[in-house]
């Protein structure tokens, strides 16, 4: 069963690598990157999220070796915290996207939200969550070798240095995207109906539709951290509750490893992928590639 469960944590890391590939050659070919802050911070996710499923492939390759000598062990460690760190990452760029769209919804934008979802900032957060990561592994490095269990992904050490950072980012994610929908939808109801012409009733029915398009966006995405995060989070509390041997490695593997990868799955679909723009864009690049290709044969 552990096996079927490694096959299927692989088959959801070559699915998020084809949709993250199709996600950023969209991004990459289109004329909006360079004017909207929103996709190239999109752009820089998908980045995070391919590398986690890097990082996750990696491990499954060491795991399915089931070697016990001293420098397999260093190196599964190794992957270990750099996947934490990488998943922290991701996390945070997930807020600043949340930041990004907030400082949308503002009639004047702010400085310090828009130095927030700078490049640098990008670059900070990066910096931050992999010095953490090496900076833990070189801790627990010093007590020798740790055995390859899955469990040990919920070491207190990991659980203080990871698993609490990322409660608080998620509880902003939550709040950030709560504040951007009470925003989107209070704006849209203060909008008077009475007195429009035909063509500015139908801009406001176009409008209500978008809005409800994206209050449900939002609502999904914070239903995906959720999920994620409550997943893993039950795994921990279950295993420090009650006695460690009576959780199922199986439950344990499903809620630790499959489970995380949900949120970097979905991203491309959610950011990219489901926009209408994007897909037509996306259909005619494939169109010409085709009629390049036959034209050439």
């Amino acid at each position: 069963m552990v096996i079927v469960v490694k096959i299927l944590n692989c088959g959801i890391v070559a699915a998020l690598f084809l949709l993250h590939g199709l996600s950023i050659y969209i991004l990459n070919s289109s004329k909006e990157l360079n004017q909207s802050r929103f996709l190239v911070l999109t752009l820089c996710l998908s980045l995070s999220d391919i590398t986690i499923g890097l990082e996750f492939l990696y491990h499954n390759v060491l795991r399915f070796m089931n070697s016990q000598s001293a420098p397999f062990q260093y190196q599964l460690m190794a992957i270990r915290y750099l996947a934490c760190g990488t998943v922290l990452w991701s996390l945070m760029q997930t807020l600043l996207i949340c930041i990004e769209r907030l400082n949308a919804t503002l009639i004047t934008k702010k400085g310090i939200l828009v130095y927030l979802t700078s490049n640098k900032c990008v670059v900070l957060c990066f910096i931050l969550s992999h010095f953490i990561a090496v900076l833990m592994f070189g801790v627990e490095t010093i007590g020798g070798p740790v055995p390859t269990d899955p469990k040990n992904t919920a070491t207190p050490l990991i659980v203080f240095s990871f698993d609490i950072l990322i409660l608080c980012i998620t509880v902003s994610i939550i709040s950030v995207y709560g504040v951007v929908v009470y925003r989107i939808t209070h704006a849209q109801r203060n909008v008077q109906t009475s007195g429009l012409t035909a063509s500015q009733f139908e801009k406001k029915t176009r409008d209500t539709k978008r809005m409800r398009k994206n209050v449900i966006t939002l609502g999904v995405i914070i239903a995906l951290v959720l999920v994620a995060f409550f997943a893993r989070s039950f795994a921990v509390l279950y295993l420090y509750t009650v006695n460690e041997n009576e959780i199922d490695d199986i439950v344990f593997l499903i809620c630790n490893n499959v489970f995380v990868l949900v949120n970097p799955l979905l991203d491309p679909v959610i950011y990219t992928i489901r926009i209408k723009n994007f897909r037509d864009h996306l259909r005619c690049k494939c169109i010409k590639n085709n009629s390049v290709s036959h034209s050439n044969a």
